[in-house]
């Protein structure tokens, strides 16, 4: 497999340079992982498709649903943040590995795991063959358990680490090469 899990602590910039990459991942370019997360979660822990409670009208089709979902989460982010760390962990109870097969359903790149356990399942069951460590000055993140150094003593996988202190140009750059290193674009 030649997967790719994308990580950092939030406003380190993983959902911009997953974009730009330029390869497909659910929730689209513009789009935070976090929305998906958020409506496949709640569809999972509710047995049924999740709805949040808005007029009926916003809700006639499986594309306005999923619109409305990720506009919501979009504005108010941080405030989810710690709600779908634990959604998730208790979403991947049974299976830690569980919420990284869905994502990779849909594309090659799982971007915004947190979980330390998941992350570890995933990596021992070599669902992803690189993993890109985002990392910026932020405030700390105490969402974000994932102890990289010691999962890359323990397993063999790929990292590459990014420093995300330069200008979005300098993102941009740099994602286009990891992406095109990583066979995933041709370099145009």
């Amino acid at each position: 497999m030649n997967n790719t899990l994308i990580i950092g602590p939030a406003g380190s910039g993983k959902d911009k340079f997953a974009e730009f990459m330029g390869v497909p991942y659910k929730g689209g370019s513009d789009t935070a992982f976090d929305a998906f997360a958020a409506h496949a979660l709640m569809t999972c822990l509710l047995g049924k498709p999740y709805k949040p409670q808005m007029e009926e009208a916003a809700w006639t089709t499986p594309e306005s649903a999923e619109a409305l979902t990720k506009f919501f989460l979009r504005q108010r982010k941080d405030e989810f943040r710690g709600f779908l760390y634990y959604a998730i962990r208790a979403f991947n109870s049974s299976d830690e590995t569980n919420l990284a097969r869905e994502v990779l359903k849909h594309g090659k790149l799982y971007v915004g795991m947190r979980s330390h356990q998941e992350a570890e399942a995933c990596i021992k069951a070599h669902m992803f063959k690189t993993v890109i460590l985002v990392q910026r000055p932020v405030p700390h993140d105490p969402t974000f358990k994932i102890n990289i150094k010691q999962l890359k003593a323990k397993y063999n996988f790929d990292l590459i680490e990014i420093r995300n202190t330069g200008t979005l140009k300098d993102l941009r750059e740099e994602a286009e090469r990891v992406a095109y290193h990583l066979g995933y674009t041709d370099g145009d």
